[in-house]
């Protein structure tokens, strides 16, 4: 009889387990719930950073936005280029202290967003599809820049990952 507890213990469980886990990755690989603070957001120009908007797209087909800031020295544009990747569930002007650093010390900086803040909504992962994003934002970054200009990559929390 004591066995018998025991598996229907173990079994509601592993049941009750199983439903948490579903709900986890439900919630986290939906797209994001969208706020009324995503209107408002600081630009690299608050910060008196010249800058470009630039749209690029994905290998599977997101349409993505990011910001070029663009350095020059001497007359001549930087060959230095650094991409930001934001945390999750935050957007690109997250970042735009680091940015500034970077700027101030000469570095051309690209800012985008990762498929949670794409303009349609699109699903998200925490990593796995923002491969995506990362390497399509590398493409752009080096579409941007000067001719040769070396590319590095900086991040925070999943952007860093």
């Amino acid at each position: 009889m004591a066995l018998c507890g025991l598996a229907g213990a173990c079994g509601a469980g592993s049941l009750g387990l199983l439903g948490v886990a579903c709900y986890v990755l439900g919630s986290v690989h939906s797209s994001r719930r969208r706020g009324y603070t995503d209107e408002f957001v600081l630009t690299p120009e608050d910060l008196n950073m010249p800058y470009e908007e630039v749209q690029f797209f994905t290998e599977d087909g997101i349409s993505l936005s990011g910001w070029f800031i663009p350095q020059s020295s001497g007359g001549r544009p930087s060959r230095r280029v650094i991409v930001c990747c934001h945390p999750y569930n935050n957007s690109k002007s997250n970042l735009l202290g680091v940015a500034r650093g970077l700027w101030d010390r000469r570095y051309a900086v690209f800012m985008f967003d990762f498929r949670s803040f794409a303009h349609d909504k699109a699903f998200q992962s925490v990593g796995f599809l923002e491969q995506h994003d990362a390497r399509a934002a590398v493409a752009c970054a080096r579409r941007c820049a000067a001719p040769g200009a070396e590319v590095g990559l900086i991040g925070a929390s999943m952007g860093g990952a």
